[in-house]
């Protein structure tokens, strides 16, 4: 069985960008993966020839649509691109006609590293989550305050206190990347379109807190992903070749928001891919 990774380059007009961008994603990828199948979306009025050139030379799939086959009604996101919600639907309609798939990489693709082949991370669970380190009901956390906004519509019947309890000491999980068994993935994006007037990242916390029973949700120092907001980039342990490990030691497999470590640290990431 094959495994896949899916993700949306839409509205950048280079593969290389401040943040990471797209080269680096599939630069660092295929040091570790070589194999595995990659399908880049991007509006088919947004397609450049490096973008294009950049997908062959690493094996990736650039699947093209037309936005205007797509339309969101009584969204509570009106200030989002609608990019952000119809990417799960594409991603939905293309996995949906494939067979023989084991398990599912829906990733950002402007600022994720690979230290590893995303693949080798050990799962029995549907769906192997990534956690902030950011707690859903802190006060005093601008992260948290924008992922409430983004959850609460959904449970605009309850108080807001009854809201924060139920997601007492619970860490925001990071929708940027979403690793999962096939089948259980495309029942959670069948889900996600019913309710695709929440934010994408509320609804991910919603469905995995809230309905999901297999799930791996292990904090950031313990797992395998992680998300570098809100967390101090010089207490992360290291190793001789500045590659990030997590508490036991071991190599994070994936980095996501890699911008928000600052400009040198990210450029000292980057050299990892040519090591």
């Amino acid at each position: 069985m094959d495994n896949i990774i899916l993700g949306c380059y839409d509205g950048y007009n280079s593969v290389k960008t401040n943040t990471g961008g797209l080269f680096i994603f599939l630069k660092s990828l295929r040091k570790y993966n070589d194999k595995c199948k990659v399908i880049i979306i991007c509006n088919k009025n947004k397609i450049y020839d490096e973008l294009t050139k950049c997908c062959a030379f690493f094996n990736a799939e650039l699947y093209k649509f037309d936005l205007s086959d797509y339309i969101i009604k009584n969204t509570y996101y009106k200030t989002y691109p609608e990019i952000i919600q119809i990417r799960y639907i594409i991603f939905k309609n293309i996995l949906k006609n494939l067979s023989n798939i084991n398990k599912v990489l829906l990733s950002d693709m402007n600022d994720v590293f690979f230290q590893g082949d995303p693949f080798s991370i050990n799962f029995q669970s549907n769906f192997y989550c990534a956690l902030e380190n950011n707690l859903i009901s802190d006060l005093n956390n601008s992260s948290s305050k924008c992922n409430r906004d983004w959850l609460y519509p959904y449970y605009k019947d309850l108080s807001y206190d009854k809201f924060l309890n139920l997601f007492k000491n619970k860490y925001v999980i990071c929708a940027g990347t979403i690793l999962a068994k096939y089948n259980a993935l495309i029942e959670y994006l069948f889900w996600f379109e019913e309710n695709i007037e929440i934010n994408d990242q509320g609804l991910f916390n919603i469905y995995i807190y809230d309905f999901c029973e297999s799930k791996t949700t292990l904090e950031y120092q313990n797992s395998e992903i992680i998300t570098l907001d809100k967390i101090n980039y010089n207490l992360i342990a290291k190793d001789n070749n500045n590659f990030l490990l997590n508490n036991h030691g071991n190599k994070y497999i994936i980095l996501h928001q890699i911008n928000r470590c600052g400009i040198n640290n990210l450029n000292e990431i980057i050299k990892n891919i040519f090591i």
